[in-house]
Formats: structure tokens, sequence, C-alpha cells
């Protein structure tokens, strides 16, 4: 079709095809996008980062499927009710004693260095406990991640 319209020039070969452009390219530097299309731009990629900003705020009442269906455009019309947010707002949320032991577990473990979460001894532990106690202690800043490894970070 660009051939037919004489932008491009279209000569098929043997083995790759080679396009050529029958018009000359404007050279960058003769290019110049009016101030409103960098402001559009600045205005985009703000609203893209306090988005970002929002789905890995801990405290957020937002459903994280919902944050992220907006983010790429789309409407959600319920919540999920399997992220963190939704299991938090049903009660889901493990007692507090049960967390605190797991906590402490953890970070019993992670004093004698960094480990891979496989590596830890969770016995006795229900998994989507752990997973919620290690979100909120590295929400918190009580761990950090470092590679694969869930270490204590450095006091300074």
């Amino acid at each position: 079709r660009l051939s037919q319209l004489h932008l491009i020039s279209f000569i098929p070969r043997k083995h790759l095809p080679c396009v050529t452009f029958r018009q000359r390219r404007i050279d960058k530097e003769k290019i110049s996008l009016p101030a409103q299309v960098y402001e559009e731009r600045r205005k985009h990629y703000e609203e893209r980062i306090k988005a970002m900003l929002q789905y890995i705020e801990p405290s957020s009442n937002y459903c994280r499927s919902r944050l992220l269906l907006r983010y790429f455009g789309e409407e959600a019309t319920e919540d999920c009710g399997i992220c963190d947010v939704c299991k938090r707002k049903k009660g889901h949320s493990q007692p507090e004693e049960a967390y605190e032991t797991l906590r402490l577990h953890i970070l019993n473990q992670l004093r004698e260095g960094p480990r891979n979460s496989y590596e830890l001894n969770f016995a006795g532990f229900e998994a989507g406990l752990l997973e919620e106690v290690v979100d909120r202690m590295r929400a918190n800043g009580e761990i950090v991640f470092e590679g694969p490894l869930l270490k204590v970070p450095q006091q300074s």
C-alpha cells in the first residue's frame, strides 16, 4: 500500500526485502515540538508515576486488580476479592498474634544472615500468612529484598 502511495519503493530480494524511502528524512535538529506537547507528556508521566505509587502503597484501600486495570485503561466493575487489600477489607487478615509470632521467627532467622525465602523454616505456618507477614515487614522497612535474598537492612 505504501508503495502504491509512492511513499516507499519496495524491491523484493531473494532473501531479505529492502525498503527505500523516496523522500529525504527531516534532520532531527530541524524538528521542534511545541511546548504543549512536552507539557502533555510530563503530565502523562506524572499520572503514571502516581498510579504506580498508589499501587505499592501498603495502606491503600483500593483493590490492586482494579488499580492495574485502570492503569492499562480498563475498568473493573467490582473488587477482585483475592488481593491483600480485598482480604483486609473482608476481615481475612491474619490475627495479630499469629502475625507477630511469624514476624519474630523471620527476624530471628534473618539475623543469622540473608537467605532465600525457601531456605527459611516456616513449618507450621500457613502460606497466606507468610505472604502477608513478608509484605508487611517489607512495607515497614523491617526486611528488604537484595536480589533473591531476604535480609534485615543495615542500621545507620
